[in-house]
């Protein structure tokens, strides 16, 4: 039996007024079922925030020497309060369904994959994992009917970014066949495409001396917080109360979505409104975002359908396996029709992959300029043609994150200020976070001091998903493949002799500090 999806949802994170609770899921709801309650409603101002995230390829430069090569992608994400929140997932929730209708009715409900709940025969959702073997699996299939196919991956230009207004509003309408939208719903709509918002940084040092906390269990203090980073540890539910919106407004620091203020003469921009985009992150940005790609998913369906071709879209990322000879016609079909919704494909980032049958049966699989030195990737795995592995990426990035929170844990351990964590690097939390011991799903647990001053473990309300390690096993479960997790079969050793190095640089710092305290103070205070 199929689960029924729930609208409402209580988060953690720190916004404009306080958190929802299931208590509130009445009073909520009375305001949501209530059309005109919506149609007047004013939506807060968004939190802005820019996720950044390294990237590291060895390149070759001028002289020929191969050099590391650093790119920082930016992500900005934008979330709404929590009652806002509340109404944004109300309404996607209703779009959804009449846009799963739309797809059993033109029968395209297999060829998009992102932002939907698609269950297995045996009721379990699929993930990213169930969709690269799909595409994969196609591959294989063809080759083994002698069929020299290839794989082409297209990529949508700033997709979220780039979503006409006009469009979209035209899109609903065909959506819930209305020559109107319903007030209650352009309401909606409008906060999504009219927003506001502050940044993150600036709202917290606006607050930062009265930040809402937790105290004790119920009650709620206000304290002064150093740094963001703490908020935290310090049980922060709020960075103030919806009162204080008039504080915010006098700060000048709301600022207008989809707005240019410094228009860049030389690329045509004029300064005002943009009339496209939507904010990433809002519970409705995923659907209507889909929405939006509805009439370019039919049409391209309708025009590349056959027994022979496959056409998968996860978002802005689309990725079309045919007969080689149809590459030409596929490409073409494509970039017609994305200007037809006015976006735009990176140019850079279309590639074509041939998987070709060699005369001992075997699949190679050559790039269309990089030959074999480049292998099909499509969501987070790499296929030769007959292997699916982890994008080597993947596996480079949880080092990376291990390297860093052993960092992390080596400089806590050698400044804190309290002696019974001084030297210490809490090694079975890295031994949890990075290897299998970790893996397994389980209850969340958070120490509190009862006033006999004993501790006390209580449970949070949380569950564990696990760790990298999940995702590995996972993967190597749908795949049927135990090479996937070969490819960690090196990680014990490497966290050991990382843990090594960490704690010889915190015996070295300690040791160093107190020397220099002896020689300046004549005494070790630490």
């Amino acid at each position: 039996m199929e689960k029924k999806k729930d609208w409402f949802k209580t988060k953690s994170y720190c916004h404009i007024g306080q958190r929802l609770s299931q208590k509130d899921r009445c009073a909520v709801s009375a305001y949501i079922h209530h059309k005109e309650n919506i149609i007047h409603h004013a939506f807060f101002p968004l939190i802005r925030k820019t996720h950044r995230k390294n990237k590291y390829k060895v390149i070759t430069n001028k002289s020929g020497k191969q050099i590391r090569s650093k790119e920082t992608k930016k992500r900005v994400l934008c979330y709404a309060t929590h009652f806002d929140s509340a109404i944004y997932s109300y309404y996607a929730l209703q779009m959804s369904a009449k846009y799963e209708e739309y797809l059993k009715r033109n029968a395209i409900s297999d060829n998009i994959t992102a932002y939907r709940t698609i269950n297995k025969i045996d009721g379990q959702g699929k993930c990213n994992i169930d969709f690269a073997k799909e595409v994969f699996d196609f591959i294989e299939k063809k080759n083994k009917q002698g069929t020299d196919v290839a794989a082409i991956t297209f990529d949508i230009k700033g997709f979220f970014d780039n979503l006409d207004h006009r469009l979209l509003k035209d899109t609903l309408k065909r959506l819930y066949e209305v020559d109107k939208l319903d007030d209650d719903l352009y309401a909606v709509y409008k906060s999504a495409i009219k927003y506001s918002f502050v940044e993150l940084r600036d709202l917290f040092n606006l607050f930062k001396n009265q930040i809402v906390c937790k105290y004790e269990q119920t009650d709620l203090t206000e304290r002064r917080i150093k740094k963001i980073n703490y908020m935290r540890d310090n049980k922060a539910v709020a960075f103030c109360s919806k009162e204080n919106i008039k504080k915010i407004r006098e700060a000048h620091i709301i600022k207008r979505g989809n707005y240019i203020y410094h228009p860049d003469k030389e690329k045509g921009e004029t300064k005002g409104y943009t009339h496209k985009g939507i904010p990433q992150g809002l519970p409705v940005s995923a659907v209507l975002a889909n929405v939006y790609m509805m009439d370019f998913d039919k049409t391209i369906v309708s025009k590349i359908s056959c027994e022979n071709v496959l056409y998968r879209r996860y978002s802005d990322d689309i990725v079309v396996v045919c007969p080689k000879e149809l590459v030409g016609c596929i490409k073409k079909v494509i970039f017609d029709n994305i200007k037809k919704v006015k976006l735009e494909i990176e140019a850079s980032k279309t590639n074509v992959f041939y998987f070709i049958r060699k005369l001992d049966k075997s699949i190679e699989c050559h790039h269309s300029t990089r030959g074999k030195n480049k292998l099909f990737e499509y969501l987070g795995f790499s296929f030769d043609g007959e292997r699916a592995l982890l994008k080597q990426s993947s596996v480079s990035s949880y080092y990376q994150r291990m390297q860093s929170t052993l960092q992390r844990n080596t400089a806590f351990a050698s400044t804190v200020k309290n002696n019974e964590n001084y030297g210490k690097i809490f090694i079975n939390k890295v031994v949890k976070k990075f290897t299998f011991k970790g893996a397994k799903k389980h209850k969340i647990y958070y120490r509190q001091k009862a006033k006999d001053g004993k501790n006390t473990f209580v449970y949070s309300g949380k569950h564990s998903l696990g760790n990298y390690h999940t995702y590995v096993i996972k993967s190597s479960d749908i795949f049927q493949s135990d090479d996937i997790k070969h490819q960690l079969k090196r990680n014990l050793r490497i966290l050991k002799k990382k843990i090594c190095i960490a704690k010889e640089k915190v015996s070295q710092r300690i040791n160093n500090k107190r020397m220099y305290e002896i020689r300046t103070y004549g005494r070790i205070f630490s």
